[in-house]
């Protein structure tokens, strides 16, 4: 029992180590990581890309959709332009993705190829390309035990069963299944399709969920404000009808090309918001309680807000 349990300890040790692969290119740093070595099929995979250079270095990121075509990609966040060093010299850009495979074996995230330019005003672009990095997917269903294995299994015997007088128990029964049916579907179908919310009453209750778990230090600032960019995205989706680009649009500052229907107050909103849940997320910047209190009003505001929005008479780019 103890040597399968240090066996056990190990196997979790082992799929909870991150891989990281970094590669340079004159004073331009590309950093490629993965949070774990081994994960189960359809199981969440964290890839964060890191690109630091000195001030003045722009960045543009490849389509995660078409370089990461065998995986599903779940979400992409991305932050551009935070501070990469207490003296202020260098800057980095950072996305970070979750991506699944449904398809078990040794797999590997492709080599990513980075653009950038050292500064705004060169006009040509220079490409910074990863090595490709490996790791196991595995299936919970490998290994398992074929029962036709079991040697000592008797076979079936059969066994007489004595006929009754009656057979009206029988009619009853049947008679009685048809019901019994239809109340098994109705509870399923209740079951699977259960009343949804309104999709700002459901952000605002996450949202409220959200608050109550900081109320009692169960996240760091980092998790609240990842979880309530997971909220906004999802109601700007189910509320306008966007798909994942647009989100990212709106949730990475470039509020200016965002689509219209969100609305000039609902985009400066989504500016305050975003800049600071860029520097705590990705910059590891330090806040304060009352600022956390602050970031959950202004998430509640934004769902206020976009919610109130008469899609008949919004602008559409």
């Amino acid at each position: 029992m103890r040597t399968i349990s240090l066996a056990l300890l190990f196997g979790l040790l082992v799929q909870s180590v991150s891989i990281a692969s970094t590669v340079t290119d004159g004073d331009v740093e590309l950093s490629v990581e993965l949070d774990r070595h081994t994960a189960q099929v359809a199981e969440p995979i964290e890839v964060t890309v890191t690109v630091s250079g000195p001030n003045g270095t722009v960045v543009g990121f490849p389509d995660w959709e078409d370089l990461l075509a065998e995986f599903l990609v779940r979400q992409v966040d991305q932050a551009e332009n935070l501070p990469a060093n207490e003296s202020g010299t260098r800057r980095k850009s950072v996305a970070q993705l979750v991506v699944e495979s449904f398809q078990a074996g040794d797999l590997s995230i492709p080599s990513i190829e980075i653009s950038y330019r050292e500064s705004s005003r060169v006009s040509s672009s220079r490409i910074i390309r990863s090595e490709p990095i490996s790791f196991q997917v595995v299936s919970m269903l490998e290994d398992r035990i074929d029962p036709s294995d079991f040697r000592d299994i008797k076979p079936v015997i059969d066994v007489d069963v004595p006929q009754g007088r009656s057979n009206w128990s029988m009619w009853v029964t049947l008679a009685g299944l048809p019901m019994v049916a239809l109340f098994v579907a109705v509870f399923v179908w209740s079951r699977r399709h259960p009343r949804e919310l309104p999709a700002a009453q459901r952000a605002l209750a996450e949202i409220d969920e959200i608050k109550s778990a900081t109320e009692l230090q169960q996240l760091d600032a980092a998790s609240v404000y990842a979880e309530l960019t997971d909220v906004i995205r999802s109601f700007l989706q189910q509320r306008f009808g966007f798909d994942s680009s647009a989100c990212t649009t709106l949730l990475s500052g470039d509020a200016e090309s965002a689509d219209l229907r969100v609305g000039e107050q609902a985009r400066q909103q989504l500016d305050r918001f975003v800049s600071v849940a860029d520097q705590v997320r990705f910059a590891k910047r330090s806040i304060s309680q009352q600022q956390l209190d602050q970031a959950i009003d202004q998430a509640r505001d934004i769902v206020v807000t976009c919610d109130s929005i008469d899609l008949s008479q919004a602008e559409v780019v």
